[in-house]
C-alpha cells in the first residue's frame, strides 16, 4: 500500500488544483478519498475524474499504482504527453482520457498493455502516426481516437484486433485506403472513419462484417461504387457515405437493411434511379441523397416510408410529377426537392404533412397555383417555391402561419 500512497500523494501535488485531491493523503481511508477506488486489500484499482480542473500533465509516478485497472480522466484539462510507462502497468483494462489537452503521439509502449479492453483518447491534440504496436492489444474492444491530429495510414497490425467492436478514427488527418482487413474483426459494431483523407474504394469485404450497426465514411476522398455486399450487413442502423466522390448506382441490395434508420448519400456522383427494393426500408427516419445525379420519376413507394422525419432529394435530376403519396409522410419535418426537374402542379396532399417545418421546392418546372392546403402546415418556418412557373397569388391564409420566417 505504501507505493500506492506515495503515488497518490505525488498525484495530489501535481494535480493540486483538482477538487478533492487533498484527500489523497496518508491517514485517509480509501473510501473517503475523492475519485479513488480500492480493492479489498486497499490497493488503488481505479481513478475516475470527470470535468475536473487538473490543468497539468500525468506524472510518471502514476506507474507505481500497479493494481490500477481503470483510469478514467475525462474533460479535465490534462496537458502534456502520454507517459510511455503508463502502458506498462500490468493490470490496465480501461484507459479513458477523452476531452483533454493531451499532445504528442501514442507511445509504442501501448502494445505492452495486452489486457487493455478500452482505449479512449478522443478530443485531444494528439498527433503522429498510429503505432503498429496497437496490434498487440488482442483484447481490445473499444478503440476511440476521434478528433485529434493523427496522420498516415491505418497500420496493418490492426488486422490482429479480432475482438474489436467499436473503432472510431474520425476527424483526424488519416490517409491511404480503408483496409480490407477490417473484416478480420467479425464482432465490429461501429466503424466511424469520417472526416479524414482516405482514398480508394469502400472495401467489398465490409459486407462480411455482419454485426455492423453504424458505418460512416463521410467526408473523405473515396471513389468507386457503393459495394452491393453492404446488403449483407442487415444489422445496420446508420450508413453514411456522404461527401465523397462515390459513383455508380445505388445497389438494390441495400433494400435488405430492414433496420436502417439513417441513410446519408449526400454530395457524391451517384446516378441512375432509386431501386424499388428500397421500399423495404420501413424504419428509415432520415434519408439524404441530395447533390447527386439521380434521374427518374420519384416513385410513389416513398410515401410508404412513414417513419421518415427528414427527406432530402434536392440537387438531382428527378423529373415528372411530385407523387401525391408524399402526403402520407405525417412525421416529416424537413423536405427538400429543390433544384430538380419536377413538373406539374404542387400536390394538395402536401398539406397533410402537418409536422413539416421546412419545404424546399424551388428551381423546378412546377406550374399552377400554390395549393390552399399548405396553410395546414402550421409548424412551417421555411417554404421556398421560387424559380418555378407558378401562377396566381400567395394564399391570404398564409398569414395564419405564425412560425413562418422565410417565404
Amino acid at each position: 500500500l505504501d507505493p500506492d500512497m506515495d503515488a497518490l500523494e505525488d498525484l495530489a501535488s501535481a494535480w493540486s488544483s483538482l477538487d478533492g485531491s487533498a484527500t489523497w493523503s496518508r491517514g485517509t481511508d480509501c473510501d473517503s478519498m475523492a475519485a479513488v477506488y480500492c480493492d479489498d486489500d486497499g490497493h488503488v484499482v481505479a481513478l475516475e475524474v470527470r470535468n475536473g480542473n487538473i490543468s497539468a500533465s500525468i506524472p510518471e509516478s502514476i506507474t507505481a499504482l500497479e493494481e490500477l485497472s481503470w483510469l478514467y480522466i475525462k474533460s479535465s484539462e490534462l496537458t502534456g504527453s502520454l507517459p510511455p510507462a503508463l502502458f506498462t502497468l500490468p493490470n490496465l483494462v480501461h484507459v479513458v482520457l477523452s476531452g483533454n489537452q493531451l499532445t504528442g503521439n501514442i507511445p509504442d509502449t501501448v502494445g505492452s498493455a495486452t489486457g487493455l479492453q478500452s482505449l479512449l483518447l478522443d478530443a485531444n491534440q494528439l498527433s503522429g502516426t498510429l503505432p503498429s504496436s496497437l496490434g498487440s492489444l488482442s483484447a481490445l474492444v473499444n478503440l476511440i481516437l476521434s478528433t485529434n491530429g493523427f496522420s498516415g495510414s491505418i497500420p496493418n497490425s490492426l488486422s490482429k484486433l479480432t475482438s474489436l467492436e467499436y473503432l472510431y478514427l474520425d476527424a483526424n488527418a488519416l490517409s491511404g485506403s480503408i483496409p480490407a482487413f477490417i473484416s478480420n474483426s467479425p464482432g465490429l459494431k461501429h466503424l466511424v472513419l469520417q472526416y479524414n483523407g482516405f482514398t480508394g474504394q469502400i472495401p467489398d469485404s465490409l459486407g462480411n462484417v455482419t454485426n455492423l450497426e453504424a458505418l460512416s465514411v463521410r467526408a473523405n476522398h473515396l471513389t468507386g461504387p457503393i459495394p452491393p455486399s453492404l446488403g449483407n450487413c442487415t444489422r445496420l442502423i446508420e450508413l453514411d457515405v456522404g461527401l465523397n466522390n462515390i459513383s455508380g448506382t445505388i445497389p438494390a441490395t441495400l433494400g435488405s437493411l430492414r433496420g436502417l434508420k439513417y441513410l446519408y448519400m449526400v454530395d457524391n456522383l451517384l446516378s441512375g434511379s432509386l431501386p424499388n427494393e428500397l421500399s423495404s426500408l420501413q424504419q428509415l427516419k432520415l434519408w439524404d441523397t441530395s447533390r447527386n445525379y439521380l434521374s427518374m420519376e420519384l416513385p410513389a413507394w416513398i410515401g410508404s416510408l412513414t417513419n421518415m422525419t427528414v427527406l432530402s432529394l434536392g440537387y438531382n435530376r428527378f423529373n415528372g410529377s411530385i407523387p401525391e403519396a408524399l402526403g402520407n409522410l405525417h412525421k416529416l419535418t424537413y423536405l427538400t426537392l429543390d433544384y430538380n426537374m419536377f413538373s406539374g402542379s404542387i400536390p394538395e396532399s402536401l398539406g397533410d404533412m402537418t409536422a413539416l417545418e421546412a419545404l424546399f421546392l424551388d428551381d423546378n418546372w412546377l406550374f399552377g397555383t400554390i395549393p390552399a392546403s399548405l396553410v395546414n402546415l402550421n409548424r412551417l418556418t421555411t417554404i421556398s417555391l421560387s424559380d418555378n412557373y407558378l401562377l396566381g397569388t400567395i394564399p391570404a391564409a398564409f398569414s395564419t402561419l405564425t412560425r413562418l420566417v422565410y417565404l
